[in-house]
């Protein structure tokens, strides 16, 4: 079980850094999906006892409360506000700064 949690997140941390800046996109739908993905991976793997509350609330602490310009806040926000109204991530203790 552990095995599978540590496989999961290093595949997060590549997929989040092996793209070349020529390869990064500046739009809003990118930006949505890319963090409404990343925040579902996490309430996955909390909702399935994989990863703790706390261990969630500091992953998107640090995740959400980058500040870059090349990331427009709504599509930040929208993304958490859509995983918020997803029924099996209800419960899901991430905290949008």
């Amino acid at each position: 079980m552990k095995i599978r949690a540590f496989a999961i997140a290093v595949a997060l941390a590549v997929v989040s850094t092996a793209f070349p800046k020529s390869a990064e996109s500046k739009t809003y739908e990118f930006w949505y999906g890319y963090t409404a993905g990343a925040l579902a991976a996490l309430c996955d793997l909390h909702m399935n006892g994989i990863i703790s509350s706390s261990t969630v609330k500091e992953a998107t602490q640090n995740f959400l409360s980058t500040k870059d310009p090349d990331i427009p806040a709504a599509a930040t926000t929208n993304a958490v506000k859509a995983l918020k109204e997803v029924d099996e991530f209800k419960n899901c203790p991430i905290q949008h700064p």
